[in-house]
């Protein structure tokens, strides 16, 4: 039996909490005398615009524990790593800090199918007979919502 709280790399039930917070950005009119209005009319329009506020969800999971398959160099994957201290959005606000890579070699290649099930998402075309997998379209490289980074691909059921 799986550990739930062990993800994939995938979407599933592998959190341990979830949450919702929110970012904020407003114009701080204690600078306003800083902003070099021209010859217009010295106002800060907040509701529209460059000066626009905002205040957005950003909705957020915390895990133990992520796990990832990979054929590769340990030491330059390591390397690699190292260098990677948060994973998905809003980073910079604190969001997905990793606490610790760990890379452990293994005899077999899980990096694409483990126990007759997909690993992580690939081509449609590649996988046609093999193992359980749901078709979607879905984003391969970053930008994933742009809509040339997509196709569709045999994702883990």
């Amino acid at each position: 039996m799986t550990d739930p709280r062990v993800s994939h790399g995938t979407p599933g039930g592998w959190w341990i909490a979830e949450g919702k917070d929110h970012w904020n950005k407003r114009f701080d009119s204690r600078f306003m005398d800083l902003v070099d209005f021209g010859s217009r009319r010295g106002k800060i329009i907040v509701e529209q615009g460059r000066y626009k506020a905002y205040h957005m969800p950003v909705f957020y999971y915390a895990a133990l524990r992520i796990e990832w398959y990979a054929v590769g160099d340990r030491a330059e994957i390591e390397r690699l790593l190292c260098c990677v201290t948060h994973l998905g959005k809003k980073r910079s606000q604190g969001y997905g800090r990793v606490i610790r890579w760990e890379v452990e070699p293994i005899e077999q290649d899980w990096s694409i199918w483990k126990d007759g099930r997909l690993t992580r998402g690939v081509p449609a075309n590649d996988v046609s007979g093999k193992g359980a997998f749901n078709l979607l379209n879905y984003g391969l490289r970053p930008s994933y919502y742009r809509q040339q980074n997509q196709m569709l691909l045999a994702m883990p059921s």
